[in-house]
Formats: C-alpha cells, structure tokens, sequence
C-alpha cells in the first residue's frame, strides 16, 4: 500500500499543469511492489515506460541514489554502484525538471493499504545535491 518514489517532473508540467506525453519523466528510484530487494527507474515519454530493475537490496538504511544526465545518456547509480544506463537519446529529456520526493499511500502499483501497511509512514531523505556542467 505505499509507493516510495524520487524522479523528475518536467517544467512544462508543472507550469502549464498539463503532462504533454513528449515531455516525459525521469524515475531515479521507484518501489511500488514493496519488495525492498527490486528498485525501478527509468523514462516514460511518448507513452512508453522504459525501465530498469535493480536486483540488489533496498533494505531499511539509507542508500545514496544517483543519476548522471547527459545530453547523450542517463546513468543510474546506487551506493556509488552504477546499474543502468539509457543511451537512445530520443528517450532522454531535453528540458528543466523539477526533483520531486513522494510516499504515495495506494495507487494503480502499490495498492491500497491493507492490515500489513504500517501507519505513520515515512520516507527519510538525509540530503540533496543538484549538480550542473
């Protein structure tokens, strides 16, 4: 029943408040199954979700998630560990993104809450860097 997830909403969503399907998303952690061994990350644009699968463990603790974002590639990062990497540059965003951070409680993936789900929830982010070339 909780969906944590850190990934990039386009500006133009956020500005025009209307997702355009070429815009797309960037996913830099996305856990909808609540297996803590399985991260999802990716990009979904033109309607399509390309995405990746992590098998290594997400266990309680803090982990540092990262994306290198080029105009060229996207490489995905855990623990300093590179897992994935997107060189079609027709799926990679070529615009500002806002980072967003959220713990959904239910939804299409996580599913609604059920006598397991552990209420208060939260999702602890210790820090954020943003760099730019």
């Amino acid at each position: 029943g909780l969906w944590p997830a850190f990934w990039l909403m386009p500006e133009a969503t956020v500005t025009t408040g209307v997702n355009h399907d070429g815009d797309g998303e960037i996913d830099i952690m996305d856990n909808g199954t609540g297996d803590p061994s399985v991260l999802h990350a990716g990009v979904i644009v033109h309607g399509a979700t390309y995405q990746h699968q992590n098998p290594g463990n997400l266990s309680p603790g803090f982990h540092v998630l990262g994306l290198d974002w080029q105009p060229d590639h996207l490489t995905w990062y855990v623990d300093g560990k590179q897992w994935a990497t997107t060189t079609n540059t027709s799926l990679i965003p070529q615009q500002a993104m806002y980072p967003i951070f959220d713990l959904a409680v239910g939804g299409s993936w996580g599913g609604p809450p059920n006598a397991s789900t552990q209420f208060p929830a939260t999702m602890s982010v210790d820090y954020i860097r943003v760099w730019q070339s």
